[in-house]
């Protein structure tokens, strides 16, 4: 405890009492709770591609269903990673019941702290107003896996957001 105090000293400048401060380990595939108890969580993707053209099929969970979207377009690495990113967002927009409130903004593939990561900006519209999400994943090895969980880290962060408007 007492180096989750000193790390935020230094980092924040805040004093934390360490007798205040609690740590949990989670097994890997477990997600914590938020809010109001939706979040959603990657169950699979399909791949395909023919002349020149490119499917990506995503299935996200969320309470205990599943919703699954589907995008078409030129095969080419950088729209591959906005495809897989977009058939993110048509999910989840399918699990909330709305249309054309969620869009790809960007898609990065960086190298960060000496690994491979892929972050993804996600717009939100509501109303007049937009909003950027922003999400990350570490990378081991999928590019199309790790572009739906920087999406949908970006969306689980403001699932508040999404489910008040």
């Amino acid at each position: 405890m007492r180096d989750i105090e000193s790390a935020v000293l230094v980092q924040k400048g805040l004093q934390l009492d360490h007798k205040k401060i609690s740590v949990a380990q989670l097994e890997s595939g477990i997600a914590l709770p938020v809010e109001n108890g939706i979040r959603f969580l990657f169950r699979s993707i399909t791949f395909k591609s023919e002349g020149g053209r490119a499917e990506i099929i995503i299935t996200v969970d969320a309470s205990d269903e599943s919703y699954t979207a589907g995008v078409s377009g030129p095969n080419t690495s950088q729209n591959r990673l906005r495809m897989a990113a977009s058939a993110t967002l048509e999910a989840v927009e399918k699990s909330l019941g709305v249309k054309q409130i969620l869009s790809v903004s960007d898609t990065q593939k960086m190298h960060l702290c000496g690994q491979n990561a892929i972050a993804v900006g996600v717009c939100l519209r509501s109303g007049s107003q937009e909003d950027l999400l922003l999400g990350t994943a570490i990378n081991k090895g999928d590019d199309l896996e790790t572009t739906v969980r920087a999406t949908l880290d970006a969306i689980n962060r403001r699932m508040s957001v999404l489910t008040d408007n």
